[in-house]
């Protein structure tokens, strides 16, 4: 597949130049991030078979004024206190902002022209609660005071799409835009203001990835130019790689927003995975490259055939490499949760332009460089290693006693591999900010001033059989729905249900048949506009938890609360239809479908690395050790995050998401690696005898893949540099998981279990087979 550039010349690199300053330009001036701004409210993140995401099809089908994808919760607060009458009280704060959202005629100049109409449209429409109208809220907030002062009030807006939709994102800036120009005019006084919730969250998570992605980027950048400074000692050797993989990132991100529309994922996070992937693997091949590239060079010849020679000699391995690890991360399209479907496919599709600019713009580049490449080391191109006589020391204690480096390896790895099976998991997405951000200032002073649940409340959608019979006026499915209530209330997670006959919630005044709630007037109209459909045939309570909705005792509350009003179809005088919807419960979805996912997705994984192991190798019972290695990378390096983040830092659990991304990346990057030193090896022993052949190929491939390991390493630790608790999390322990395969997997314990293999093939051999005999094991 490399032979066009096996002839390479000076002017078939200037082509190649000019046809990447094309492309990119090109791709710049025709291809905008704006691109991939499709709003995808109807396309969530669960399949639509999941109960949560069905529960709230049907709600917004039967309340499509009143019920929303995501919410942005606006919370007004003064440490001094303000007047309750001044704070919601028909001049007050609150209705100023609740009339804006009904009739934003001005918008703010953060929101763009093309989006100016979808905004003013989704604000009018929104289903908006507050403390100035809302009696559940008005109820919580004056319950926890009795002097008549109060330090907040809430104003909840219901969106039209799910939190991460651009348009959801939009209408939260305009609000962050008005509220700032009321604070700025003296409208809000001494008020100041955040906004949480998911939308108000996800748009202080989307500016905190973008500063992160800028902070790893300079981070990786400064770290690969170190590491190649310090192997090659040649500025212009630096500079190449890091222009070429420049450009792969470009071209990459380019490529993803031109193909969202088809399904790919282009946000800040997968902008960052592709810049310390792009980056660390990019780097390993431009690598392999020059090594050989300085190999030919010295031996004689000019500068054009040095560069063919280097081809001929990389061009199959690097495509290998690429190709396996683009083939472990597209697997990842057999998640259910669309996010990993996305993000796999995505960073795969990047890593083939990292692949394809490696093995094009650097060569070209390289060749482009002259003779400037080598400067301004002497003695000529030829490469140095730094760590020769370490290697040899290596590889000749792990040819004398296999055993004894098996066993070492697999001690230091004991106690943190055995760590990750009790490793703890958040779920929390507040966990990823710090305290700084808006969203988490709010959503503390929400745990102070309301309860907890209000952040995400459930809502249970109650209906007759079949959709037919009256809710409002049957006294039996009156008293069922009473019995519900009271069979959900009985969860020790719960705090309050919000009914039709307790519209006001527990320990208020209920409402024993429908002809009590006839009777009280205000309370009646207010039931029937807040309650029920129009033809009383459904009805929804509200469930407010005593935690908030993204805790792991709110989403385990949330499984159970779904199996006590499965029951309800059980009644014997009145049977429900019944379906639960809120934050937590689609968290428990969330969670089951991750466990699904990381099953499903790690035994594909595994099964088509070990495939193409098989294919390469030959060795199905080497092939299974090598799977066993990477496995052991993987749970050391995720026992000890769990040591570093859980056990000392104190935070909550290690990001649900880190465990799936660290063993698809891991399993996919690392079995290169493993690759490349038993090839080596068996290629060394079609001449030498077996524990010679794994000496010399561990001290050939000691060096250079050591190095490779450092850099893919400190990419990946460059994500630390940022301030999202995902990332700076997979980040280390992505760290831990390369340097462990690296300096301990591959040079110890995968030559130590190849020779070991190796000798038992040999004692196995029929008599009179030749040690370099090629028909007999190479491993």
């Amino acid at each position: 597949m490399a032979a066009p550039l096996t002839s390479i010349s000076r002017r078939t690199a200037v082509l190649v130049l000019v046809a990447w300053i094309l492309l990119a330009v090109g791709l710049a001036v025709t291809v905008h991030k704006n691109d991939a701004d499709a709003d995808d409210g109807a396309k969530l993140y669960l399949p639509d078979s999941r109960p949560s995401q069905a529960a709230q099809q049907r709600l917004r089908e039967v309340f499509p004024g009143q019920c929303s994808y995501s919410t942005a919760l606006v919370v007004l607060h003064s440490d001094d206190g303000i007047d309750l009458g001044q704070l919601i009280g028909p001049d007050g704060a609150v209705a100023r902002l609740v009339g804006w959202i009904r009739d934003p005629v001005e918008l703010p100049d953060t929101v763009s022209a093309h989006r100016a109409d979808q905004v003013r449209r989704a604000l009018r429409d929104a289903p908006v609660r507050s403390t100035a109208t809302d009696l559940q809220l008005i109820h919580q907030l004056t319950a926890r005071r009795d002097d008549g002062v109060v330090t907040s009030a809430l104003v909840a807006v219901g969106m039209p799409d799910i939190f991460t939709a651009r348009r959801t994102q939009a209408v939260v800036k305009a609000l962050r835009g008005h509220l700032e120009a009321m604070q700025a005019d003296g409208t809000l006084g001494r008020l100041q203001f955040d906004i949480t919730g998911d939308a108000g969250f996800y748009l202080d998570y989307n500016d905190a990835t973008a500063q992160s992605v800028e902070r790893s980027t300079v981070v990786t950048v400064v770290l690969v130019m170190v590491i190649l400074l310090a192997v090659y000692r040649s500025p212009v050797a630096v500079l190449v790689p890091l222009a070429t993989l420049a450009a792969a990132v470009h071209v990459a991100m380019r490529t993803l927003y031109a193909l969202a529309p088809l399904g790919l994922q282009a946000d800040p996070a997968i902008e960052m995975l592709v810049v310390v992937i792009l980056f660390g693997s990019g780097t390993d091949y431009c690598l392999f490259i020059i090594a050989r590239y300085k190999e030919a060079a010295a031996a004689g010849g000019t500068l054009g055939e040095a560069m063919a020679s280097a081809l001929r000699g990389t061009g199959a391995a690097i495509l290998a490499s690429a190709l396996t690890t683009m083939a472990g991360l597209s697997l990842m399209c057999l998640a259910e949760f669309r996010a990993f479907q996305k993000a796999g496919p995505s960073i795969a599709v990047a890593l083939g332009v990292g692949c394809l600019a490696s093995m094009t713009l650097a060569p070209a580049l390289y060749l482009l460089a002259g003779r400037l490449l080598f400067w301004p080391a002497r003695g000529g191109p030829a490469a140095r290693s730094l760590t020769g006589g370490l290697w040899q020391r290596l590889a000749a204690a792990v040819t004398r006693r296999p055993m004894a480096a098996t066993v070492l390896v697999l001690a230091i790895l004991a106690a943190p591999s055995a760590a990750s099976f009790t490793a703890a998991t958040s779920y929390n997405i507040f966990d990823e900010l710090s305290g700084g951000w808006s969203s988490v200032r709010g959503f503390e002073i929400l745990r102070r001033d309301f309860s907890p649940g209000t952040m995400g409340p459930l809502t249970v959608l109650v209906r007759a059989p079949d959709g037919k019979g009256n809710l409002l006026d049957d006294a039996a499915a009156w008293s069922a729905m009473g019995r519900l209530a009271d069979r959900l209330a009985a969860d020790p997670m719960v705090e309050n249900v919000f009914w039709p006959g307790q519209p006001l919630g527990l320990n208020t005044v209920r409402y024993p048949t429908p002809a009590d709630l006839a009777r009280s007037g205000l309370i009646l109209r207010a039931v029937r506009a807040n309650y029920y459909t129009d033809d009383r045939t459904a009805a929804k309570m509200t469930v407010l938890l005593r935690e908030g909705p993204y805790a792991d005792a709110s989403i385990d509350a949330a499984g159970r609360l779904r199996h006590v009003a499965e029951l309800a179809a059980a009644d014997p005088e009145a049977p429900l239809e019944t379906a639960i919807a809120g934050p937590s419960a689609t968290l428990a979805d969330i969670r089951d479908t991750s466990r699904r996912d990381f099953v499903v997705v790690t035994a594909a994984v595994l099964i088509a690395v070990y495939l193409i192991l098989l294919v390469v190798l030959r060795r199905p019972v080497l092939g299974l050790f090598l799977i066993g290695g990477t496995v052991l990378s993987f749970t050391a390096a995720l026992g000890a995050a769990d040591w570093v983040f859980v056990r000392w830092l104190g935070e909550t659990g290690l990001d649900w998401k880190v465990r799936f991304f660290l063993l698809v990346i891991l399993v996919a990057v690392g079995v290169d690696y493993n690759i490349y030193v038993c090839t080596r090896i068996a290629q060394e022993r079609r001449r030498l005898p077996l524990d010679e052949a794994v000496r010399v190929a561990l001290e050939r491939t000691g060096g250079i893949v050591s190095a490779c390991g450092l850099i893919v390493a400190g990419t990946f630790a460059s994500m630390i540099a940022g301030n999202l608790s995902l990332m700076i999390q997979l980040g280390f322990a992505l760290a831990v998981g390369i340097l462990v395969d690296t300096f301990l997997v591959r040079p110890l314990l995968v030559p130590a279990i190849a020779l070991m293999l190796a000798r038992a093939d040999e004692r196995r051999r029929p008599r009179g087979a030749a040690d370099g005999d090629e028909s007999a094991p190479s491993v």
